[in-house]
C-alpha cells in the first residue's frame, strides 16, 4: 500500500500543484459572484469538471436556462466518453470503486493514465490510478476551499493561471510521444482535429474530430493489430 501511494503521490504531484492553483482562481470566482463556501466545494466535491465549473459561474449569475446549461454540459464534457472507452477492460477489475475512478477520469488523470506503460513490482494498476485520480481531485477541492476563504483578500483577475493546466496537459503529450512506438496514432488524431478546427471553428471542432478519429483508428486497430510478444525460444536438450 505504501509503495502505490508514493508512485502515486509522485506522478500526480504536478498535476496536484495545478489543480490547486486552478481551482483556487475558482472558488475566488465564485466567491466574488456572491456564492456560498458550499455551492462551491458541492461543485467541486460531485461536479468536479473543470472548464464547466468556471463557465457555471457566469451561468449561475445570469440566471441562463436550464436547457443552456445541459447543452454546453453536453459538449463540454462530452470527450470524457472517449477517456472512458480506453480504460473499459482496466476499470472492470475496480469493483465498487469504479463509480468513482469513472467520476475522477480528467483531461491531465487521463492523459497520466496512458503515459504510464509499466508499473513497478509490487504496484497493483487499478489501485495506483484511484490513488493518482484520488490525490487529483482532492488537491482541486483544498484549491476550491482555499479560494472560497480568500476570496475577500485576493483579486478576482489573476491573469494566466487557467493555463498551467494547458502546460501541464501538453508536457504529458509531449512525454508520451517521445515514449510511444507507434506515432501514427497520434498523428491522426492531431491532423484530424486541425482540419476540423479549420472547417468548424474552435467553439464547434472537438466532438466531430473526436468521432472521426475514432473511427478511423478502430479501422488502423484492425487492419493493424499489435504484434505478439515475442516468445522466447526453449533450448533443446
Amino acid at each position: 500500500m505504501q509503495k502505490t501511494l508514493r508512485f502515486a503521490f509522485y506522478k500526480t504531484l504536478p498535476i496536484m500543484i495545478s489543480y490547486f492553483f486552478v481551482a483556487t482562481a475558482f472558488g475566488l470566482l465564485m466567491r466574488q459572484a456572491g456564492w456560498g463556501f458550499s455551492w462551491a466545494l458541492a461543485m467541486s466535491v460531485f461536479l468536479y469538471t473543470g472548464a464547466l465549473q468556471f463557465v457555471l459561474v457566469s451561468f449561475l449569475s445570469s440566471g441562463a436556462p436550464i436547457l443552456t446549461v445541459f447543452i454546453t454540459a453536453l459538449f463540454l464534457s462530452s470527450r470524457q466518453v472517449f477517456y472512458g472507452i480506453s480504460f473499459l477492460n482496466s476499470f472492470r477489475k475496480a469493483g465498487r470503486a469504479k463509480p468513482y475512478l469513472i467520476h475522477i477520469m480528467t483531461d491531465e488523470t487521463y492523459a497520466l493514465f496512458s503515459s504510464i506503460r509499466d508499473y513497478p513490482e509490487g504496484v497493483e494498476p487499478v489501485r495506483a490510478q484511484l490513488m493518482m485520480g484520488t490525490l487529483a481531485h482532492l488537491s482541486w477541492i483544498l484549491g476550491t476551499m482555499a479560494g472560497c476563504f480568500a476570496g475577500d483578500f485576493i483579486p478576482s483577475s489573476i491573469k494566466g493561471i487557467d493555463f498551467a493546466l494547458t502546460s501541464l496537459f501538453v508536457t504529458i503529450v509531449l512525454d508520451q510521444w517521445k515514449s510511444a512506438d507507434n506515432r501514427l496514432p497520434a498523428m491522426i488524431g492531431a491532423s484530424l482535429s486541425l482540419l476540423f478546427l479549420c472547417i468548424l471553428g474552435p467553439e464547434r471542432f472537438l466532438l466531430p474530430s473526436l468521432l472521426a478519429s475514432c473511427f478511423l483508428l478502430l479501422i488502423y486497430g484492425k487492419r493493424n493489430p499489435p504484434m505478439p510478444p515475442a516468445q522466447k525460444e526453449v533450448p533443446h536438450e
